[in-house]
């Protein structure tokens, strides 16, 4: 994860923080709402970043009946969530792959 996270674009950690937020898969149409909306993304970038996450760096899974966004590992989700969302407990934590996704 560390290695395909390094080159992520800004577009592509928005998409990935707002799909963390989620708990059960977003449509695509929902998803592209709320990284318009708190974001700024316009539908050409988010289509970029999604597609750019699923076929270059593996990352996302689209079903192909519904328009679901996953992540293509179970585990994936929790452990994003874990470093996402968690509180900043220590002043100066050593940075992380995951420090550039503070806004």
């Amino acid at each position: 994860m560390q290695a395909a996270a390094r080159d992520l674009t800004p577009h592509e950690w928005n998409l990935i923080r707002e799909l963390v937020v989620f708990t059960q898969p977003p449509l695509r149409v929902d998803l592209l709402k709320v990284t318009q909306q708190r974001h700024g993304t316009t539908p050409e970038q988010f289509d970029h970043a999604w597609v750019r996450l699923q076929q270059e760096k593996h990352i996302l899974y689209v079903s192909r009946n519904n328009d679901t966004i996953r992540f293509s590992d179970p585990l994936l989700a929790p452990f994003l969530r874990a470093y996402l969302l968690r509180p900043r407990a220590i002043e100066g934590e050593q940075s992380t792959v995951f420090e550039e996704t503070s806004s």
